[in-house]
């Protein structure tokens, strides 16, 4: 589980990184990062069917301060 936040809506969400079509393509980002905090990408599903892999876009880094959990 991973403390995400959407940039376009600035709302908090918990992502549970459970599929693996998610996972395959999350951890190598994850690792080359050295973590998850900072890393900003883009995920969504190949179609609306149930069992859909995950298509997984990393984002340029920016200056932003990092995201917090206890944020509001």
């Amino acid at each position: 589980m991973v403390a995400v936040r959407v940039a376009a809506t600035d709302l908090a969400y918990l992502l549970f990184v459970s599929a693996k079509s998610l996972a395959e393509q999350i951890e190598p980002l994850r690792q080359a990062n050295g973590g998850f905090r900072g890393l900003r990408l883009r995920l969504r599903k190949e179609s609306t069917e149930k069992y859909a892999r995950y298509q997984v876009e990393a984002l340029r880094r920016h200056d932003s301060p990092p995201y917090r959990s206890d944020k509001r």
